[in-house]
């Protein structure tokens, strides 16, 4: 599979679906969030990449197949690894697709090289360290750690990680349907590039060091979120509007933060609608 090499050492796993065999159409960028790898897209690559667009999903440093970066960074640093890797593949522009601290991620690329960015689409995100729930995750990465030996989680300990998280992430209703749950879980325990928990630290990390995204980004902006997200604060509609007052915003009644799985199918039709207009 391939993998691009940035400066400082670090390699990112990448992959691209063309939508034809020329390629030439706009490309859709989709951005991760905190611990996720790039595998979380699959549904909205086959809907989108069938509507005409080429599509770029990565993994971000310290997840998925992309190598592990033991020195500190912020998400700024990520959005510029980011900027090298559409560099490298030679995509002028794209529109940005980002959930959580994939989100911040996105706004970061559009203050560094605003030419890059034909939209942005922001699920369950935040401009600011500030907006975040910061003290439940802390307390997730604290949990997490009693569990850990050498850098390395149990299936059983990965699992009870993930049923401590799933009700801060997901509805009752969702919760409710063992068998959907269940997949999920199993899923996540066979996946072969499970993240170690020093590299989930190190992004939680990234998040609390990271500044306040300064400048605005002018052009289309949209926004999702699920009316009951515990991880991003109510006030964020407020700021995020103040921010973005061109932004359509789209809120899903009873979804929490991982509303980008929960009501992946609504959304990627919000998000082709977001594009097709």
């Amino acid at each position: 599979m391939p993998k691009y090499k940035l400066p400082n050492g670090t390699e990112l796993f990448y992959e691209i679906f063309l939508s034809t065999e020329v390629g030439g159409s706009p490309w859709l960028i989709f951005i991760s969030g905190l611990g996720d790898s790039s595998v979380i897209w699959g549904d909205y690559v086959k809907k989108l990449r069938s509507e005409g667009y080429n599509v770029l999903i990565f993994d971000n440093r310290d997840s998925g197949q992309s190598s592990l970066n033991l020195d500190s960074y912020t998400l700024n640093d990520m959005a510029v690894d980011l900027i090298l890797l559409m560099n490298a593949l030679k995509i002028e522009k794209a529109h940005l697709v980002g959930h959580s601290m994939g989100a911040t991620i996105a706004q970061f690329v559009s203050t560094n090289d605003p030419n890059k960015v034909q939209s942005l689409t922001l699920i369950a995100g935040s401009p600011s360290p500030k907006f975040i729930n910061l003290d439940l995750i802390n307390s997730w990465v604290k949990n997490f750690k009693s569990r850990v030996v050498d850098d390395v989680e149990s299936d059983e300990a990965y699992k009870a990680r993930l049923k401590e998280v799933f009700p801060y992430v997901f509805s009752a209703s969702f919760l409710a349907d063992s068998e959907k749950i269940s997949s999920i879980v199993n899923a996540a325990v066979s996946y072969p590039h499970r993240q170690k928990f020093s590299a989930y630290a190190r992004q939680f990390s990234a998040i609390v060091a990271t500044p306040e995204v300064e400048k605005n980004y002018n052009g289309p902006v949209l926004l999702i979120a699920g009316s009951e997200d515990s991880v991003v604060f109510a006030i964020l509609e407020v700021e995020f509007l103040k921010k973005f007052p061109q932004a359509k915003r789209i809120v899903i009644k009873g979804m929490r933060h991982c509303v980008n799985i929960e009501a992946a199918e609504r959304c990627v039709t919000d998000i082709s609608d977001f594009l097709n207009s």
